[in-house]
């Protein structure tokens, strides 16, 4: 697994507070979390539980809570945890799949809904994108959040994570491997911000002559390698939320060299958020 997989952070190494008034529910639940690979799993049976858990331990990585559930509803301990503890990731789990509901929960800023039943890649989607949005929102210092830079974090983690349990993602293109490998090297390596570094430049030629001008987004894929070399040399030490966004960008550049009709009616608007992040995050 890449370094810029995922937001810089193991599951193993994450505490999660699990609320699920269902019994049989929760064993699932907690079962699924375990194979996800978390290690410390509290779970507990209705939101009031869970809130006093909080007060107790406030030292969770992230919360997965049910919707329905008796004394304190999953939508009321969310608002309660994120005036209290506003830097925990927090996804909704619900049989419910009406409209409003789903757009009450985002209208309150859940960072992750997922319908049950759901899957294993399903579920490991959703916490990935609550933790980004975490980092989005400032969690990794202690800045006020941008909203500028939550609304293009947000199209972008929607754009690039799938909704359904998709067996294999595309294989990302050999030139676009040799260039998050090498991003990868500079960025972690003292001599980051010279984009003068051999391999670096190599990758960035690389793609450029072997992106198909059959491509329908071969502008756009080069575009986003522009963006993503400039931010690099112009961002200060390399903090979660500027990893993000380099990832970020080599997602969108996978993307639209693997699957050039994914983004075929939004690719503007795609690159309008790359630029606002890049240019929210240095």
């Amino acid at each position: 697994m890449s370094s810029l997989d995922t937001p810089n952070v193991d599951f193993a190494d994450i505490k999660v507070l699990f609320v699920e008034d269902n019994a049989f529910a929760r064993n699932l639940g907690r079962a699924a979390l375990e194979e996800l690979g978390f290690k410390t799993i509290i779970a507990v049976g209705d939101g009031a539980d869970a809130y006093d858990t909080l007060t107790m331990f406030p030292d969770f990585g992230l919360i997965v809570s049910d919707w329905n559930m008796p004394k304190i509803n999953g939508l009321d301990l969310y608002k309660a945890a994120r005036d209290r503890w506003p830097n925990i990731p927090f996804i909704m789990v619900t049989t419910n799949d009406r409209v409003e509901q789903i757009h009450e929960a985002n209208e309150a800023g859940v960072d992750g809904y997922v319908l049950k039943p759901f899957t294993l890649n399903i579920l490991r989607n959703k916490i990935y994108a609550a933790m980004r949005k975490r980092l989005a929102m400032g969690s990794d210092s202690s800045a006020d959040p941008d909203p500028d830079l939550i609304a293009a974090v947000d199209n972008l983690t929607a754009a690039t994570t799938p909704d359904d349990d998709e067996a294999q993602a595309p294989q990302a293109r050999p030139e676009v491997q040799r260039l998050q490998e090498a991003v990868e090297r500079t960025v972690f390596s003292a001599e980051r911000a010279d984009l003068g570094e051999a391999a670096l430049r190599e990758a960035v030629q690389n793609v450029e002559a072997e992106t198909p001008v059959s491509n329908p987004h071969r502008d756009a894929v080069l575009g986003v390698v522009g963006s993503l070399t400039g931010f690099i040399a112009k961002m200060p030490a390399p903090g979660p939320t500027q990893l993000e966004v380099i990832r970020l960008h080599l997602e969108v550049i996978r993307l639209l060299s693997t699957d050039p009709d994914r983004f075929a009616d939004g690719h503007e608007k795609l690159m309008q958020s790359l630029t606002l992040a890049a240019s929210k995050a240095v």
